[in-house]
């Protein structure tokens, strides 16, 4: 939404406590994927908010460097991810109107909000 490229995927909440499931998608989207220490990660998020709001963190990053910690790392491999290329190039996906993917139209539907947001 921002235009930056994503460096790292961070996980939580009750898919992120899969060690396979956080391999697949690191596999998939071809980057390192990172889970968090914490077993309520919404309520770790919403408590680090409310400390910016009451002034005892300057940044949201500063808030997360104190609140939180790395559980485990997941590095793509390689092999799995250009095999994953492929089979997204195949186009196994149902097609739809126009010849597009279902989830490439959502993309395109959400995309105005998501910049929207990220620039908020």
């Amino acid at each position: 939404a921002r235009g930056r490229s994503v460096a790292e995927i961070r996980m939580g909440g009750g898919g992120a406590t899969s060690a396979f499931w956080r391999q697949i998608k690191a596999d998939v989207l071809g980057r390192p994927v990172v889970s968090g220490n914490s077993r309520e990660p919404g309520l770790t998020g919403a408590a680090a908010l409310a400390f910016c709001g009451l002034g005892h963190f300057a940044t949201l990053d500063a808030a997360q460097d104190r609140m939180s910690r790395v559980a485990a790392r997941h590095e793509p491999d390689a092999a799995r991810h250009a095999r994953y290329d492929r089979l997204f190039a195949l186009q196994l996906l149902p097609k739809c109107a126009g010849d597009q993917r279902l989830f490439r139209q959502a993309e395109a539907a959400v995309a105005p909000l998501s910049h929207a947001l990220a620039t908020f």
